[in-house]
């Protein structure tokens, strides 16, 4: 099959599959209890609209390309570009001291402030993030993920939990393993709001090559490592909480195995998140070292200085 003809049919099940996810937002909004179930439609929606939109964009991309010869064509120009214009952004250069990388045949420029960004908006960002989603009327993130805990718990190990809500509680939604009659505390931080808040809150920041080739799809891989980001996550923190009450169920101490799975999860999370870095916005790496090759400019430049 044509590989463009593979792509077209890839974001046309990506964008079928928005669709679906936001027909089930909706769906279920009615027959929540949190009393911020709104709240979920206000943030997921908008978000789910701006995913399709941006799906839809890049589709419409790929549909200039309407054969591989044209495509390989595109690849060409791309590389072109990048070897003769970049003598072309010599005011960027200056900017910058001149400073080029190159990573998988592709050159990086970046400017100062878009760096400055990244290093101290990323944890402004970071902060905000984590204080909204700790608020009380986001109370549905515990909703969803006791809900589906218990669902997996039933229909895999048959383990008999039940949902308790209970609104007038500081902790409102637990979990009841009927059997052994424990109760499990499901708070905010059993949502991994606080790794979502930093993997959203470095991949919006990170900075955009002023090479016009380089960045030309960067929006769409940020896309793409966001969303791919979060979707493991949240499999990721589902998979431990089920570990947690089915372990605790054969009657494994609860303290040892609780600091471990946070352990491990944290770990394969971060290494998840590093490698999608790496293969959609390497932007991220290749900017750090050329703060760090700024910085021993720099120092280089002044050490020459004080000599002469």
């Amino acid at each position: 099959m044509n590989p463009i003809t593979v792509k077209k049919l890839g974001y046309t099940s990506i964008l079928t599959l928005n669709l679906i996810f936001l027909f089930l937002i909706v769906f279920s909004i009615p027959f929540m209890e949190s009393n911020g179930k709104y709240l979920m439609g206000i943030i997921l929606i908008p978000l789910l609209i701006i995913l399709g939109y941006i799906v839809v964009d890049r589709y419409h991309f790929i549909l200039r390309k309407n054969d591989d010869l044209k495509k390989k064509r595109k690849q060409n120009k791309n590389e072109s570009y990048q070897k003769t214009h970049l003598k072309k952004d010599k005011h960027k250069q200056k900017k910058n001291n001149g400073l080029i990388l190159k990573l998988d045949e592709k050159y990086y420029i970046f400017s100062k402030k878009s760096i400055i960004i990244l290093l101290i908006g990323s944890p402004l960002l970071f902060y905000f993030f984590y204080i909204f989603f700790h608020t009380e009327t986001n109370n549905w993130l515990e909703e969803i993920a006791t809900k589906q805990t218990v669902f997996i718990l039933n229909v895999i190990f048959d383990i008999k939990s039940q949902v308790l809500f209970s609104p007038e509680e500081e902790i409102p939604w637990m979990i009841l393993i009927l059997q052994k009659n424990n109760i499990f505390y499901i708070t905010r931080a059993c949502t991994a709001v606080h790794a979502y808040s930093i993997f959203g809150a470095i991949i919006i920041l990170i900075p955009h090559s002023q090479n016009q080739a380089t960045r030309e799809d960067i929006i769409w891989r940020k896309t793409k490592a966001l969303t791919i980001s979060i979707i493991a996550i949240y499999i990721l923190n589902i998979l431990r909480l089920i570990l947690l009450i089915y372990l605790d169920y054969i009657e494994i101490p609860l303290e040892p195995i609780h600091m471990a799975l946070n352990y491990l999860s944290g770990i394969v999370g971060a290494l998840i998140f590093m490698i999608l870095l790496y293969k959609w916005t390497p932007e991220f790496y290749v900017s750090i070292y050329y703060m760090y090759r700024l910085i021993i400019q720099k120092i280089n430049l002044k050490a020459l200085f004080k000599n002469n």
